[in-house]
């Protein structure tokens, strides 16, 4: 078995539906030291963003954290950006934590793409429990809202997610 953790936002609930029973699913271990091999998906950040806003915004799955993390993204709107920040305030907004911090020693990032279950049976060489392929194919989301504007989002990756727009575009020249 492999590990696997799961970065909100990046297809990892099909990984894990698709590849139960033959993966370490590690949850949202952010800030894991294993020194054990690890996979890991890695999006776009402003995909990524946008992603995880509308998720949480949306009520999420309806789990106490993510209507806790919808409440407060309405309730300090944009000011809710510089609590990304402060790392004590992860846990908090766990769909927004960059994803550098993901990263584990001995990682191996896949990059996000819309057939993210052929492409980590690629790269890990597993075989999909189940045929599962057709129901995780997304199609992007423009944002729901008014929340953020491009400036918004620029402030975000230059400040926040600096990192992640840097291991982005390597992963970007490594797979084409």
């Amino acid at each position: 078995m492999i590990n696997f953790i799961h970065n909100p936002k990046t297809g990892g609930r099909a990984i894990y539906d698709s590849f139960k029973g033959k993966i370490n699913y590690m949850g949202h271990a952010y800030d894991s030291h294993t020194a054990e091999p690890t996979y890991m998906v890695f999006r776009n950040p402003y995909e990524r963003l946008r992603s995880a806003y509308d998720w949480v915004i949306g009520g999420g799955n309806g789990s106490r954290r993510d209507i806790e993390e919808k409440n407060l993204l309405l309730s300090v709107g944009r000011k809710s950006l510089d609590l990304l920040l402060f790392p004590h305030n992860y846990n908090k907004l766990i769909h927004f934590i960059p994803q550098c911090r993901y990263i584990s020693q001995n990682c191996t990032l896949i990059p996000y793409s819309n057939d993210i279950v052929s492409r980590f049976s690629e790269v890990t060489g597993l075989t999909p429990t189940k045929d599962t392929e057709e129901r995780y194919n997304t199609v992007e989301k423009s944002f729901q809202g008014e929340w953020y504007t491009h400036d918004d989002i620029r402030y975000l990756v230059d400040r926040v997610y600096y990192e992640d727009f840097k291991i982005w575009l390597e992963l970007t020249k490594q797979y084409g």
